[in-house]
């Protein structure tokens, strides 16, 4: 039975689910002339630590979005497991314009042909990225967080999970990065003092941290529901992680 292009960008997403496996690592990104439609697919590969992207290749699918072309997502497949990909990353949506600064216009410009992303201006994907070897997932949240720590900041849970590469309106993307999250905090040298670095994460609309932070704080014994008010611990957890880091660094 023939598979859907659906089932295939599925399987696609529960690669870059996975995390960081280790090297060789395949960045793949979309690129259309709006956000609705992916007209051209990109994939790098990053051989070890400290590399730029190289064996990239481009697909170009003008008959509609590439996405939904089980032979193209087939061949993106086939590309990966050619080079040995142990890891996936997979940007969210289509990443920007199908066109090319130095090549379809000057660099520096924006693309006369794509209206639609003449605000919106991102670097090249493949020219910048470099991945470090301990760029695991948690340890990527782990560094966001401890940063934000140091400078006394709260930062919104999507805003974080976005520069992961997920998408929080995603259930699955959701799940991943709440098991992620739990190792960083783990990882995290406030761990032993009985503080979770997850309190730095906050929603647009609630000023309290996501559930998960309240319920590993009850199963390591912090946290007492029906007892403690939420709010009140949220703020002397918040409080108690600044005033570590400042005491540190002071």
């Amino acid at each position: 039975m023939q598979p859907t292009p659906e089932h295939l960008m599925k399987g696609l997403q529960r690669r870059a689910q996975e995390g960081f496996q280790g090297y060789p690592l395949a960045i793949v990104a979309f690129y259309g002339h709006n956000d609705k439609i992916a007209t051209k697919a990109v994939i790098g590969i990053i051989k070890k630590a400290g590399d730029s992207p190289e064996s990239i290749r481009k697909w170009i699918f003008e008959k509609g979005d590439l996405r939904k072309d089980v032979n193209s997502i087939k061949e993106l497949f086939r590309y990966i497991e050619a080079h040995q990909a142990l890891s996936v990353a997979l940007t969210p949506g289509i990443y920007s314009c199908p066109h090319e600064a130095g090549i379809d216009f000057p660099e520096g410009d924006t693309c006369p042909h794509c209206t639609f992303w003449s605000n919106i201006k991102k670097p090249d994907l493949f020219k910048t990225a470099k991945f470090s070897a301990t760029q695991d997932q948690p340890t990527r949240i782990l560094n966001v967080l401890t940063e934000a720590a140091r400078n006394k900041k709260t930062l919104l849970y999507g805003d974080v999970m976005n520069s992961m590469g997920l998408i929080y309106k995603d259930a699955m993307h959701r799940k991943r990065f709440e098991k992620d999250l739990r190792v960083a905090n783990r990882q995290s040298e406030l761990y032993e003092h009985g503080l979770l670095i997850s309190a730095l994460l906050v929603y647009k609309t609630q000023y309290i941290p996501d559930d998960d932070f309240f319920l590993m704080a009850k199963e390591h014994g912090m946290f007492t529901p029906g007892k403690d008010s939420k709010t009140e611990f949220f703020k002397d957890h918040l409080e108690r992680i600044f005033n570590f880091y400042e005491e540190k660094e002071g």
